[in-house]
């Protein structure tokens, strides 16, 4: 049976819970919200399946590209709806219309995320933008292998660790999926997010995560309530739940040491910002969002193809991804007070905003420091 001695192990994908052939192992949250592994030992017949799985996930091979591109959706509508440059609307349409399923993660009514699948295009914008916290994805697991295994066209996007967990639990490659890995800093707590919505007491309708009010570089959380109002309109420098998680405050411990970096996931094309575009190509930045996208097989390579006439695109070096978008390759390490954070909110109840100050609040002489090294580059 699984034996969990260090959370940094577990990445949280699941496919052990679905491969168990007794329904021996519930996914259940700990103290900072993030689901591991029970197992339920009376049902428990060491069959060691989910052993199996759990290793075939951590021990998958890399992957490398066999085309990297820059891209910006034609639509303007379809790229201002975007993180970026508005590509996984157009991968996810070409499914759908050749009566295929996607799946990706959407919020539910209570504005947490959850893996989903949808089959008509009218539905497609809730699957898209950046989402960050973690879903459940392997709620999803058993239904994408019915749907494989009636021979329809699956679409399934995710973390590198979600496709990982879903490949390993799946134990075979199928044809008819297609996955696609979504760039990734690192997922952070649902618990995390819960104690900071919680704190606004405001009914909300919509959440976006990457709001391009600021510019594409400086984006932000955007909190809209019931009637239309912004209840959050702040950048990531300045919001808490931003500056928590993009400082790995409030991130999953085995984010620190991701296995399936770089590339490790078995996916067939990943998707993400293309930050390195002032590097060679500057002259492509309009602000609005470049899109970057990468085949890692064939499968990902015939996909883009048959989308390619909805974009404006250019081929890059792959040197120009790494140097400057170090998600793709690194891992990001805890904040030292990651532990002091949990400790705040968990055991002393202060308010998830007055935690993060807390946690992040900058030294007067880090300052000092920053402001002479600004002035230093600018003169």
């Amino acid at each position: 049976m699984i034996c969990l001695n260090n959370k940094n192990e577990c990445v949280g994908c699941g496919a052990c819970a679905n491969a168990c052939p007794r329904d021996a192992i519930r996914m259940v949250a700990d103290e900072e919200g993030f689901l591991y592994p029970k197992i339920i030992k009376e049902r428990c017949v060491d069959c060691h399946i989910c052993e199996k799985v759990c290793s075939e996930r951590k021990h998958l091979s890399r992957n490398k590209f066999l085309t990297s591109l820059a891209l910006v959706n034609k639509s303007k509508e379809i790229r201002d709806a975007s993180s970026s440059g508005g590509v996984f609307y157009e991968m996810a349409k070409t499914i759908i219309e050749k009566n295929g399923v996607v799946y990706g993660a959407s919020f539910d009514d209570n504005f947490l995320v959850k893996h989903i699948s949808i089959h008509e295009k009218k539905y497609i914008q809730q699957l898209m933008g950046s989402k960050y916290l973690q879903s459940p994805s392997f709620t999803v697991f058993k239904d994408v292998k019915e749907n494989l295994q009636k021979d329809q066209i699956v679409l399934f996007s995710g973390t590198p660790c979600q496709i990982a967990g879903l490949k390993a639990y799946l134990r075979k490659d199928y044809d008819n999926l297609f996955c696609v890995e979504l760039c990734c800093h690192a997922v952070p707590s649902p618990k995390a997010w819960q104690l900071y919505i919680g704190q606004l007491k405001r009914n909300i309708k919509w959440i976006t995560f990457r709001s391009k009010v600021f510019g594409w570089r400086h984006y932000g959380l955007n909190i809209i309530g019931e009637n239309g109002e912004n209840i959050v309109l702040e950048s990531k420098e300045k919001n808490a739940y931003m500056r928590a998680f993009l400082h790995s405050l409030i991130c999953r411990p085995s984010c620190s040491q991701c296995p399936h970096k770089p590339f490790k996931s078995l996916s067939d094309a990943v998707i993400g910002d293309f930050w390195g575009v002032d590097l060679n190509h500057a002259e492509k930045n309009d602000g609005k969002g470049i899109s970057l996208y990468a085949a890692l097989t064939e499968k990902g390579r015939i996909l883009f193809e048959e989308i390619s006439h909805n974009f404006d695109f250019f081929e890059i070096d792959s040197e120009d991804i790494y140097s400057v978008n170090g998600n793709f390759s690194h891992s990001e390490k805890m904040h030292s007070k990651r532990a002091l954070f949990w400790d705040l909110v968990n055991e002393k109840k202060i308010p998830f905003n007055e935690a993060v100050d807390r946690c992040l609040k900058i030294s007067l002489i880090r300052r000092i420091i920053s402001k002479i090294k600004r002035s230093v580059k600018g003169a």
